[in-house]
């Protein structure tokens, strides 16, 4: 969290598997200088938090947002804004708590995991690194471009791919939990 003593709307960002609160890292500034206090937090089994016992639910990951916003008793926020992952707890915390968020911005989210996802999990953490950054960057994206061969040179510097890549040794045995 990047606390503020005044009154100014609040906005919670949700992030998605396989990554952290660093997901936010080039945003978060831009709204801070408009006005906004933020509540970042990683999701279960992500960054800082604790891996979850067992698996967990959309329900459990919508309820996790509203115990943030609790913790600062916050009641009402300005809007949640998750991607992936993050999107879809933010749109299981609006039904479970309508009138808490006034909006909600979902990102790159859908009902069911993309059969692509459900062997790349099985193939390893590289292979789900190229299939996610390519979903989130598709061919001709001006940013975050990626090559199916994960060694290939014009990967080497995609902090995205990164990103994804090395969260196997964050997760640990997290994987498939959420």
């Amino acid at each position: 969290m990047i606390p503020s003593l005044d009154r100014r709307p609040w906005l919670i960002f949700a992030n998605s598997l396989l990554t952290n609160t660093s997901l936010w890292s080039s945003i978060t500034p831009v709204f801070i200088s408009r006005g906004y206090n933020i509540i970042l937090f990683d999701q279960r089994g992500h960054g800082q938090s604790s891996i979850p016992p067992s698996e967990c639910t959309m329900p459990e990951l919508g309820r996790d947002i509203a115990h943030a916003s609790d913790y600062f008793k916050i009641q009402t926020v300005e809007s949640v804004i998750g991607v992936s992952q993050g999107a879809a707890s933010a749109l299981s915390f609006s039904i479970q708590y309508p009138g808490r968020s006034r909006m909600i911005i979902a990102c790159n989210t859908q009902a069911k995991a993309p059969e692509s996802n459900k062997q790349a999990w099985d193939d390893g953490m590289e292979r789900l690194a190229i299939v996610t950054a390519q979903r989130w960057f598709p061919a001709g994206a001006v940013y975050h471009s990626v090559n199916p061969d994960f060694n290939a040179d014009t990967n080497h510097d995609n902090p995205i791919l990164k990103m994804i890549a090395t969260a196997d040794g964050e997760l640990g045995e997290r994987r498939r939990r959420c």
